[in-house]
């Protein structure tokens, strides 16, 4: 259809073939979500449930940047490489008949149905809301780790007080 559109308007149409995986679209999402879920609930175990702040944001830290590493290796890898869900498809080009001369203007159209299992405003809320509370677990994670710091010297000082007055008086 577009096609015979742009050759009727005056344009030589070829098409690009190009064969991708749709394993990162569709599966990527549920994935990274459930291990973001998985990381995020168990740093706010350690720290909540355990009393473990340093462990728990150990945790999150280590958890996140995982997930970056994996996801970033995924988006730029794994269209063009995974062997799973393989896919073929193909672009238009469409160039003016009456001149070979290098278009001054590009104009790209892309309709992305094949492989999005979410809608992408869906998706950007999405990663928002989960970017805004993590960043509130991870601040309140922090608060603790420094609140039991402050408490632990408090602590130490003390008993280290009792300790030289109680060696004064031996």
């Amino acid at each position: 259809m577009c096609e015979a559109e742009l050759a009727s308007a005056g344009f030589d149409v070829t098409e690009e073939k190009f064969e991708y995986s749709q394993f990162p679209a569709r599966w990527g999402p549920s994935i990274f979500g459930l291990l973001f879920a998985v990381t995020s609930w168990s740093a706010a175990h350690l720290a909540g449930r355990h009393q473990m702040p340093f462990a728990a944001f150990v945790t999150a830290a280590g958890g996140m940047l995982l997930l970056a590493l994996l996801s970033r290796k995924l988006l730029v890898d794994g269209t063009s490489r995974l062997p799973w869900m393989r896919s073929q498809s193909g672009n238009l080009v469409a160039t003016r008949r009456e001149t070979n001369a290098t278009p001054r203007i590009w104009l790209v159209a892309h309709i992305d149905s094949k492989s999005q299992t979410i809608p992408m405003l869906l998706r950007v809320a999405a990663v928002a809301t989960s970017g805004i509370l993590f960043t509130v677990m991870l601040a309140s994670i922090l608060a603790a780790l420094a609140l039991r710091t402050s408490a632990v010297s408090s602590t130490l000082g003390v008993r280290s007080e009792s300790f030289l007055r109680a060696a004064q008086y031996e």
